[in-house]
């Protein structure tokens, strides 16, 4: 019988390891198997090429699989490519369950599933398209009143439905994410069917606030479902946010006030008696500053 040296019986024993984990995975439909072409080699035959299946159903599979180390699963170029091939929201769909039964998944998806580039690249098109559709809507719609009347008609499920899949992650990573792709054209859009007594609330209420604020609210809902409360809750001071922000939502109230009761008045046809009794009471919200009741979600370590 033939020495062979360890080194090499080793390297045999991996191998055959190596190609069992393989072929059990073929068999599971997670990769496929190809051979490679040419001619095959005269020792070891035809080389296989081993790909795995850019398939949804691919992806069910290998969350069972990671489900103890999904840090590997979601940081992969297998995910980036899936994203790129079906969207975010598809693949969120299916990661969803898991993320509603444990935290420590969501924590995972937040801080490796928001940053990959298909990601964002995704969520810069869905940006770019809301742009687009309010565009040919602004040439429908000419007059100012009919822009206004236009507001909360506009926004679709299709437009609310990947804001509302960021709230469910992390706040720190999915606020950088909706402010690094959605926020500036996702306020644009929205101002153009607003009077512009709200434009300045709106920036600074999208920017602090992007899971409660507008398309998900109407301004007026914002600002006199809670008379003015809104002005002392809670914004996301991360990165480059400050304090400062938070003063700049109240001041733009303070600075249009007239014109944003003239607006609910109009909106709410209240009678002459009432809109005095009311207006008395939104000035006595909006002149004392509950301090207390301001809530920061996140601090800038600066």
């Amino acid at each position: 019988m033939p020495f062979i040296p360890t080194a090499e019986l080793w390297g045999i024993a991996i191998k055959s390891r190596i190609l069992r984990a393989l072929n059990s995975l073929v068999k599971l439909g997670i990769l496929k198997v190809d051979n490679a072409l040419g001619r095959p080699h005269k020792e070891y035959g035809r080389r296989k090429y081993y790909r795995i299946v850019n398939e949804l159903g691919t992806l069910e599979k290998l969350l069972r699989a990671y489900s103890s180390d999904a840090g590997h699963l979601l940081k992969s170029n297998f995910i980036n490519k899936m994203i790129m091939i079906h969207g975010f929201s598809v693949v969120y769909d299916l990661i969803k369950p898991e993320m509603v039964e444990s935290t420590k998944f969501r924590e995972i998806a937040s801080k490796f599933l928001l940053t990959l580039p298909a990601t964002i690249d995704d969520y810069n098109k869905i940006g770019i398209k809301i742009i687009a559709k309010q565009e040919s809507r602004r040439e429908e719609n000419k007059c100012l009143q009919d822009q206004v009347e236009m507001a909360g008609k506009q926004w679709s499920p299709q437009h609310i439905k990947p804001i509302e899949i960021l709230a469910s992650f992390n706040p720190l990573e999915a606020v950088r994410l909706y402010r690094r792709t959605l926020f500036e054209k996702m306020y644009n859009a929205h101002r153009t069917a607003s009077p512009e007594c709200y434009h300045d609330f709106l920036y600074w209420d999208m920017y602090l606030s992007p899971f409660t604020s507008s398309p998900i609210n109407h301004p007026v809902k914002l600002l006199f479902l809670r008379p003015f409360e809104r002005l002392y809750e809670d914004g996301y001071l991360i990165d480059d946010a400050r304090i400062g922000y938070l003063v700049n939502r109240a001041y733009a109230i303070y600075l249009n006030f007239p014109e944003i009761m003239i607006e609910l008045f109009k909106a709410s046809q209240i009678s002459k008696t009432n809109r005095e009794v009311q207006t008395k009471q939104y000035i006595y919200f909006i002149a004392i500053p509950h301090s207390s009741a301001v809530g920061i979600k996140g601090i800038n370590p600066a």
